[in-house]
């Protein structure tokens, strides 16, 4: 059996477990459980059973409300697995997740009311709260807890969240096309274009002032427009004598381009004559 095959059958089951606990988490109901009343029930509350029941009970008593993140850790996993995404060190990434279960687990312990503690943090988050405010205090607590959250995470979220994140991100901009590139061009190069846009933007404002200036010249003045004129017969006569002899086609193009200049030229002398006799 292949490792691809086994990664599979591993995120079926993974995925099956977070279902489980999702369902148990959800339909939870504390009078399934002998310990809070003095009857039992005839019938279990709970829709993943009295397994289900025993389970949600023993993992909020233990992280309080943060065993709701439990299950969606297991279903990041079961997803790794199935896209071929798995780390070569596993322990550093378990041990990563519940070093922030327990952070978790104390700072909502520490932010709670005191008749809610337990019950947000369960008994981990109560204690660990409790024992760091008697030596450090709220603030150090709570900043000891926050620091405590960003190394697991640090540890944790590569496997559970990045990895899965980014596979996730480039099927999306496969699928939406072109979205890489607007989020590229609108982060990255947001700057850099809007400076390419306006020195374009002053180049043409630039080229419409010359021609302005230009056509005002010619109105005043139209022996400018002859003075361009007799430049590109100049270039046409340059190209002549540089075109190659063996491309008799050439020459003959270049001369007839360079007898309409020369007529254009006669043309504009008479225009030039009769605008200074008039």
């Amino acid at each position: 059996m292949t490792n691809e095959r086994i990664n599979e059958i591993l995120g079926l089951i993974l995925l099956a477990i977070s279902a489980f606990l999702l369902i148990s988490f959800v339909t939870y109901d504390a009078s399934d459980i002998p310990f809070f009343v003095s009857e039992t029930a005839a019938q279990v509350n709970n829709s993943a059973g009295l397994i289900g029941a025993y389970t949600a009970f023993g993992i909020f008593l233990a992280v309080g409300y943060c065993g709701y993140l439990i299950p969606f850790v297991f279903a990041f996993w079961a997803v790794c697995m199935f896209i071929q995404k798995v780390p070569d060190r596993l322990l550093p990434k378990i041990i990563g997740f519940l070093v922030m279960q327990v952070s978790l687990s104390c700072l909502f312990a520490l932010i709670s009311p005191l008749e809610a503690k337990v019950a947000a943090g369960g008994l981990l988050g109560y204690t660990s709260s409790q024992v760091l405010y008697n030596y450090l205090g709220f603030a150090g607590t709570f900043i000891y807890a926050v620091f405590c959250l960003l190394i697991s995470l640090l540890l944790a979220t590569e496997f559970l969240l990045y990895e899965i994140a980014t596979f996730l991100f480039a099927k999306c901009t496969d699928t939406l096309g072109g979205f890489n590139e607007t989020l590229e061009g609108f982060f990255g190069r947001f700057g850099k274009d809007r400076g390419a846009e306006q020195k374009l933007k002053i180049k043409e404002k630039k080229k419409k002032v010359l021609a302005k200036d230009a056509e005002k010249k010619d109105k005043e003045d139209p022996r400018a427009s002859l003075v361009g004129i007799k430049l590109k017969i100049k270039k046409y006569e340059d190209q002549i004598k540089k075109t190659d002899k063996k491309s008799k086609w050439k020459e003959d193009k270049i001369a007839k381009l360079a007898q309409e200049v020369e007529a254009k030229e006669e043309e504009l002398e008479k225009e030039i004559e009769e605008t200074l006799s008039g």
